[in-house]
C-alpha cells in the first residue's frame, strides 16, 4: 500500500512538473516583453553576488536575499540567460501545484479527484503562469508559502520536532524570499492556541505551545544573521529588506 502510494505521488509529480514545462514552452516565446524595473534591480543583485562577491545596493533599495540567490545561483550552472530562469520557474510552478495536490489529498482529505482539480487550478491559473514568466520574487515566494502551509498542516497533526523544525524553516526562506511573511510565526502561534485553548484540549495546548517557543526562537535566529547585515548596510535597523522597514 505504501509502495502504491509513494509511486503514484511520484507518477503526479511527474506529470505536473511536465505539464507546467510544457506551458513554459509555449508561453515563454509567445510574450518576448522587455525585463521591467525590478527585474533589472533583482537581477543586478544576482550579478553583484555572482561576479564581485558584493550584496548591492540598487537604486537605494537593500532587496530580501532569496531571490537573488535563487538567480545567482541559476546564472551560475547555466549562465546569465533569462530565458532558463523562466523555464525553471515554469518547474517550480508545477512544484506548487503538486504540494496543493498533496495538502488536498492527505491533509484535507478530499478525494483524489477534487485533489487533482485543485492542483490543475493552480496550475493553469493565468497570474501564477505571468509570473513565471517574470524574474520576480512571486514564484518562489509563493511555493515556499505553499510549503510552510504544507509543513504547519502535518505538524497540526503531529506535532513532533521534525515537523516543527520543518515548518520553522520554511517560513524562515519563505520570509528571507519576500519580507511580507516575517509575521507569520506570531499569527500561525496566537491562531493554533486560540483553537486549542476553545478546544479545551489543555495537554496539547501546552505542547503546541512550546514547540511554537521554540520555532519563533528558531526562526529569529535564521533571520538574525541577515537582519544584522541588512542593518550594517543601510545604517538602520532594518528587517529583511529595506523596501519593508
Amino acid at each position: 500500500m505504501y509502495f502504491k502510494e509513494r509511486t503514484s505521488d511520484i507518477l503526479f509529480l511527474l506529470c505536473f512538473v511536465a505539464i507546467a514545462t510544457i506551458i513554459g514552452f509555449f508561453v515563454i516565446p509567445a510574450f518576448p516583453f522587455e525585463p521591467i524595473a525590478d527585474e533589472v534591480q533583482y537581477d543586478q543583485v544576482a550579478l553583484g553576488l555572482l561576479n564581485e562577491n558584493q550584496y548591492k545596493i540598487v537604486d537605494g533599495y537593500l532587496l530580501s536575499p532569496g531571490y537573488p540567490i535563487f538567480l545567482a545561483t541559476i546564472y551560475k550552472i547555466f549562465g546569465h540567460n533569462y530565458v532558463t530562469v523562466y523555464y525553471l520557474q515554469f518547474v517550480i510552478l508545477g512544484l506548487i501545484s503538486f504540494t496543493i495536490y498533496q495538502i488536498s489529498k492527505k491533509h484535507l482529505q478530499l478525494k483524489n479527484l477534487w485533489s487533482v482539480l485543485a492542483a490543475g487550478s493552480v496550475l493553469f491559473w493565468p497570474y501564477l503562469i505571468l509570473y513565471s514568466r517574470l524574474v520576480l520574487t512571486e514564484i518562489l515566494y509563493t511555493f515556499f508559502l505553499i510549503l510552510s502551509a504544507y509543513f504547519l498542516l502535518a505538524w497540526t497533526k503531529r506535532p513532533n520536532t521534525k515537523n516543527f523544525i520543518l515548518l520553522t524553516f520554511a517560513l524562515a526562506i519563505t520570509t528571507l524570499t519576500r519580507p511580507v511573511a516575517i509575521l507569520l510565526p506570531l499569527w500561525i502561534l496566537m491562531a493554533v492556541l486560540t483553537i486549542l485553548f476553545f478546544k479545551k484540549e489543555i495537554n496539547s495546548y501546552k505542547n503546541y505551545l512550546y514547540q511554537s517557543l521554540a520555532a519563533i526562537f528558531i526562526f529569529i535566529l535564521l533571520l538574525l544573521p541577515w537582519i544584522l547585515f541588512s542593518s550594517y548596510k543601510t545604517g538602520k535597523a532594518t528587517p529583511v529588506s529595506s523596501t519593508f522597514d
